[in-house]
């Protein structure tokens, strides 16, 4: 699977005189098909992003979504090309190609195809772990200039061991992200605003499950108390701090609370002291009305798995 290095710098990043593209780097990248390598990369492919000075971070492509569109481009009333470029102190165009100075150029609309990159779920920032330098000599082609280019997935591994990011960033090998052990990294459906809901509920609660008491933050977890995948939406009040092991019990409908916000344990659980001894005790925080439904939902539709 190929490794590519993508350019990523919003309405500064522009190609045959457009006036740039949509990037987010952590989110999605943006290009059309007057690119050279347009139609190349692929879902599962690693995406490596760069700003020209400084390596932003990579991913794996989980899926490319595209369209086809108006696309606005500029042409130098001098020479013609579409080497046209802002210039920084006014608001005029001058072509890098013969040095014309143009107010806004020949405009022309044509007809591209749109691409967008998807890689969200698999994520990770390394700002300016690598220079534009650095990452120019780990591609295929040193010369390159293209906005996509192949990258050399073993040099650029290589690259980050030697940086001191080989054991958090795992391995690149033939073009797909590797993490030491010989796991492969597993795409899942990213939920938005999943951080700001956990901040929340940390400022609200402080670093306390609300099953078992203080626990260190790095080991609570945001949980929803209705099903975040059928609603979509994370509600004020619909959620609470949870271990990692109470929230994967709880969502399996092991862990309940009653109508008297008392916890209920599943007979699985009961050999286990760990979460007997949490039979019949309280939430250590208050229960409003509308999380008292939500709970009770839980405790009524929630099937437990066979086995358990």
């Amino acid at each position: 699977m190929p490794s590519w290095l993508m350019i990523a710098a919003g309405d500064a990043r522009q190609h045959a005189g457009n006036d740039g593209y949509d990037d987010l780097p952590d989110s999605h990248y943006s290009w059309d098909n007057t690119v050279a390598n347009h139609a190349s990369p692929a879902a599962g492919d690693t995406i490596v992003l760069w700003d020209k000075q400084q390596l932003l971070g990579m991913s794996v492509i989980e899926r490319i979504e595209r369209s086809r569109g108006p696309k606005v481009r500029r042409r130098c009333p001098g020479c013609n090309q579409t080497k046209l470029r802002p210039r920084s102190r006014t608001s005029d165009f001058r072509c890098s190609n013969c040095h014309t100075a143009t107010k806004d150029g020949v405009v022309e609309s044509i007809d591209v195809d749109r691409y967008t990159s998807r890689h969200a779920a698999a994520w990770i920032n390394l700002l300016g772990v690598l220079t534009g330098n650095e990452l120019r000599e780990l591609c295929a082609s040193t010369k390159s200039q293209q906005s996509l280019r192949p990258l050399d997935a073993s040099k650029f591994a290589e690259a980050l061991h030697a940086a001191g990011h080989g054991p958090a960033v795992g391995l690149l090998a033939c073009g797909r992200l590797i993490v030491q052990g010989g796991h492969t990294v597993r795409l899942v459906r990213a939920r938005r605003g999943q951080r700001a809901f956990r901040s929340k509920l940390v400022l609200k609660y402080g670093a306390e499950c609300a099953f078992t008491g203080p626990a260190p933050a790095v080991v609570l977890e945001a949980a929803h108390l209705y099903s975040y995948a059928k609603v979509g939406e994370h509600k004020d009040g619909g959620g609470l701090l949870l271990r990692r092991d109470v929230h994967r019990v709880f969502d399996l409908g092991l862990l309940t609370v009653d109508s008297s916000g008392a916890v209920v344990v599943h007979k699985s659980l009961l050999p286990f002291e760990l979460y007997a001894e949490l039979s019949g005790r309280k939430l250590r925080v208050p229960i409003p009305s509308r999380m008292a439904q939500w709970f009770a939902l839980h405790a009524t539709q929630h099937d437990v798995p066979s086995g358990y």
